[in-house]
């Protein structure tokens, strides 16, 4: 299977069948994760030329659908530079719904970045509903979705690294939540799990949060509630006793799509939506084939898992 194929009744194929969130209400969510918006890149696994057109095409189909509202799962920018910053707000005014937007690792400040970059006091004015950060959360009818930020921290620990971590100060915060899991999504930017194909070693110990354990504890006790990150370039699914883990594909590589989650009384169903067409589909295989250990270890785990969709069916 690719991810063009499907039935032309659906908008693409079915990555998951879950039994919650539950909505008596129906509720569409667009997961959009590591759009890399570029003002002047090229190539790369990312497909930097492309960005600009592909964000375009995930406004327009988005556009086309009756969703709720659309989660931007960070990593809006090539590199976090203003002039992208600034693309990207000049083109999500075309988005007809609401939306919220969480920061990615390239979305903040670096050590080593050469170029001058976006304050974070700027992301969180421009992107949060009071301008005073994460957490925060939004209801989509019955179903609501807490944003968290994994990309940066008051101690500037991650300053220096592509990997997450969620502040105590976030922490705290969902532990005084009185979350009903059955209508609750928690998203952010890095994943919690690590997949089967990883070891602990660079750089597949970069995608996992740090202090995962910690984020888990403040969920509630053996509720397993869907959690719905990015950041890995891949579509998986990841189901332990203490969550139910989504990771949404990047719209700037392979496979060139995002996550449509359609919530109803009988449960969640997440599809594949592609962005792309066969040839474009083909050009990030191949810059991807040809990139970085990183890119190509990603190809190879995100063809897999295209290859046996859906990933998870709950009874």
């Amino acid at each position: 299977m690719t991810v063009h194929d499907f039935p032309d009744e659906q908008p693409g194929p079915v990555l998951a069948k879950l039994r919650k969130p539950r909505s008596q209400q129906l509720t569409r969510l667009a997961f959009v994760a590591d759009i890399h918006l570029s003002t002047d890149g090229f190539g790369t696994s990312k497909v930097y030329h492309r960005t600009e057109e592909l964000f375009e095409t995930l406004i327009s189909d988005i556009n086309a659908r009756d969703v709720s509202g659309v989660v931007f799962l960070g990593d809006q920018t090539h590199d976090g530079r203003p002039k992208e910053f600034d693309l990207f707000d000049t083109m999500v005014e075309q988005l007809q719904f609401p939306w919220i937007s969480l920061p990615g690792n390239h979305d903040v400040p670096k050590e080593h970045d050469e170029h001058r970059s976006l304050l974070y006091t700027e992301f969180k004015r421009r992107y949060t509903p009071r301008g005073d950060g994460y957490p925060f959360v939004t209801e989509f009818n019955e179903t609501s979705v807490i944003s968290l930020n994994s990309s940066c921290t008051p101690d500037g620990c991650l300053r220096n690294t592509a990997s997450g971590k969620i502040s105590q100060q976030q922490l705290d915060y969902i532990s005084g939540l009185d979350l009903d899991v059955s209508r609750t999504i928690v998203t952010l930017h890095h994943n919690l799990s690590l997949l089967p194909e990883h070891t602990v070693d660079y750089p597949w110990n970069q995608f996992q949060i740090e202090n995962r354990t910690s984020l888990v504890d403040s969920l509630p006790a053996n509720s397993s509630p869907l959690v719905v990150s990015g950041h890995h370039h891949l579509p998986a699914v990841t189901n332990t006793e203490n969550y139910l883990e989504l990771i949404a594909p990047a719209v700037c590589s392979f496979p060139q799509s995002y996550l449509l989650a359609e919530i109803s009384s009988r449960g969640t169903t997440v599809f594949l939506v592609p962005l792309s067409d066969r040839d474009e589909i083909t050009e990030s295989y191949w810059f991807a084939k040809n990139g970085s250990v990183t890119s190509q270890g990603s190809l190879e785990m995100a063809s897999n898992r295209l290859g046996r969709l859906p990933l998870l069916v709950e009874e």
